[in-house]
């Protein structure tokens, strides 16, 4: 879509030129939106690093130096426990579907705990956000929706142990 010169939604609320964090860049989907953007900085963190050597080294050429800007920051690592300890504060924090729909489809973590989605992990995305700053999350869609119902749930909880007065209203789904 960023190719194509469309804007990802959550931009369309975001602070001009934002500072972006991304936690869990893939094949570059987010990484693309947030240039489209004009991002004044991107921080583009993942877990794997034969999936940041590949997109930096061999698909380069491929993704047309996507990763290779010079307003973007790759790490590799945790992305809460990278964006729990950056002292840069996001306009915006985008994770978008970062578990394979395999292992969610087939309920491989339905007997562990994914720390990137628990209320204290919210906490600290809502820690790391510019006043004005906007998270966007996306899981897989299910019928009946269980994800989506739960991350939502997950959230509200964080932002009543943060004090917020309103939660619903920091809230869209």
């Amino acid at each position: 879509e960023a190719a194509r010169g469309e804007i990802t939604p959550v931009y369309a609320i975001a602070t001009p030129r934002p500072v972006v964090g991304i936690i869990g860049v893939g094949g570059g989907k987010q990484v693309a939106g947030a240039r489209a953007a004009g991002a004044a900085s991107i921080l583009a963190i993942d877990i794997n690093p034969t999936l940041l050597r590949w997109v930096t080294g061999d698909d380069a050429e491929r993704n047309g130096g996507l990763f290779l800007a010079p307003e973007i920051e790759i790490r590799e690592g945790d992305g809460r426990s990278l964006v729990r300890a950056e002292r840069e504060r996001f306009d915006v924090l985008v994770m978008h579907a970062i578990d394979t729909y395999a292992a969610t489809a087939a309920g491989a973590y339905a007997l562990s705990e994914n720390f990137l989605y628990s209320v204290e992990a919210f906490e600290d995305y809502w820690r790391a956000l510019r006043p004005n700053g906007v998270m966007s999350i996306s899981r897989w869609l299910f019928y009946p929706p269980r994800e989506n119902l739960r991350l939502f749930a997950t959230a509200l909880r964080a932002l009543e142990q943060l004090g917020a007065a309103d939660p619903l209203a920091h809230l869209a789904v």
